[in-house]
């Protein structure tokens, strides 16, 4: 059995050189995971839904000129008392017009409430973007822990596999020295040849979260850091810091939360946008125009100015008002419900995770005793086939008890840890430094 545990533990000494922490990996998905990228672009084009909605409130400034080239003769054949009188003029002239164009909004409800949808769409925007950016801690560590965990399995399952090897030469040696029998051989055979076949399946399995870890990193994941049976001494989650702590937290800083709260206000100004259609519009308007018309005979050069306050009262506009008005009233409705459906959900995934947490920590415990308790049942059972009180089967369900024990812990813990960065995902506190203690707590 020590040899057993010295086997396993070789297996366990990866080479921190060559092996991709979860910080390496944080740092090469970072800049390459296409989720996260497109969730950059769409940030950027949030910033400039503020400037957007602030152009319906500043002023608009155009130019429009215009130039007219006009040919044409006039012939005139006129009686008069004194005789005929024949003759013809050229009508030939051109005409040259510029106009500079200034209007500033005074009163617009419907432009106040474009200005303020442009501030609630950034605002979304940046919100959107944190929630990918926390929803991003997830998919990684996610997908880390997959391939670790099935790396864990496999290393497992040699040392398994290495362990019944030496059984079964072991049972074959009693065999022939008249102290075993060809059932205790034939048992040993039959578990080495189901830990190959689960080989196989693990491997299978390897390859497809490591293609879903490369995916995201950029790289092929060939070895990842280890992680020990070592848990900590106390519980991750502080005792001040009950489920109600948690639940607050979210609904203070969970940044899905925050899209469906301002979603919510996006609607309202809607509401008003599509409302004002009814209200009065106030603008002020000053033009400058010059026109120059050059003749044959005469040129007449020409500068007008003008500043003109208008009003524009609509009356009707074929009932469209009331049918926007209308649908932005039960898309207002809608978000609400949304926002309330946001919090429910929020609340259930923080108390599963806060209890994925605790309940963690408190089964790895269990299960660390497990393993102890185990491995001296591994050791008596050993003995006892050397004595002849116990047999290879025996010994085969002590170990494959001492197995499960091990890969439940792994399993366990790692569920835990992940537990803990959708907790911190859920109230949008998930940054690269708490990464860094998952790291040090995985190890």
């Amino acid at each position: 059995m020590r040899n057993l545990i010295f086997f396993i533990s070789i297996f366990f000494l990866i080479d921190k050189c060559n092996a991709i922490t979860l910080i390496n990996a944080f740092d090469d998905a970072y800049k390459s995971d296409a989720q996260l990228q497109s969730a950059r672009f769409a940030l950027d084009a949030a910033k400039k839904e503020e400037d957007i909605g602030l152009s319906y409130l500043l002023p608009t400034l155009s130019f429009g000129g215009k130039v007219i080239k006009s040919t044409g003769v006039t012939d005139l054949d006129q009686n008069t008392i004194t005789g005929n009188k024949n003759y013809s003029s050229n009508n030939d002239y051109s005409s040259r017009s510029s106009t500079i164009t200034l209007r500033q909004p005074i009163f617009d409800l419907e432009r106040i409430a474009l200005y303020n949808q442009g501030e609630i769409k950034s605002l979304i925007g940046e919100e959107q973007y944190l929630a990918e950016e926390q929803n991003f801690f997830s998919r990684l560590v996610e997908n880390y822990f997959n391939v670790l965990k099935i790396q864990h399995e496999i290393t497992l399952s040699e040392a398994q596999q290495k362990s019944i090897e030496g059984l079964v030469k072991q049972t074959k040696g009693l065999f022939n020295a008249g102290e075993g029998t060809i059932t205790d051989i034939d048992e040993a055979q039959a578990r080495l040849d189901l830990i190959l076949s689960q080989q196989i399946e693990l491997s299978a399995q390897l390859q497809n979260s490591q293609r879903e870890l490369a995916n995201q990193i950029g790289q092929w994941p060939d070895s990842l850091m280890s992680s020990s049976e070592k848990i900590p001494e106390n519980s991750l989650i502080k005792a001040d810091e009950n489920y109600s702590y948690w639940r607050d937290m979210a609904y203070r800083k969970s940044p899905i939360i925050a899209i469906r709260t301002a979603t919510v206000s996006l609607a309202k100004y809607n509401l008003i946008q599509q409302k004002a259609g009814h209200t009065p519009k106030v603008a002020i308007a000053g033009q400058l125009s010059r026109t120059n018309i050059d003749q044959i005979n005469s040129t007449q050069d020409r500068t007008d100015k003008t500043i003109a306050l208008t009003i524009d009262i609509p009356i009707y506009a074929g009932g469209g008002v009331n049918a926007y008005s209308q649908k932005s009233l039960a898309l207002l409705n809608k978000s609400q419900i949304d926002l309330d459906t946001a919090r429910q959900q929020v609340t259930l995934d923080v108390e599963r995770y806060y209890l994925g947490v605790s309940s963690g920590w408190q089964k790895c415990k269990a299960l660390l005793s497990a393993i102890r308790s185990n491995q001296k049942a591994v050791l008596s059972a050993e003995k006892g086939l050397q004595a002849g009180t116990r047999s290879t089967i025996d010994v085969l369900d002590a170990q494959e008890r001492v197995f499960s024990a091990k890969r439940d812990l792994l399993n366990t813990k790692l569920t835990m840890l992940l537990s803990l960065v959708k907790l911190k995902v859920s109230i949008g506190e998930m940054n690269k430094n708490e990464l860094q203690k998952i790291e040090n707590l995985l190890q």
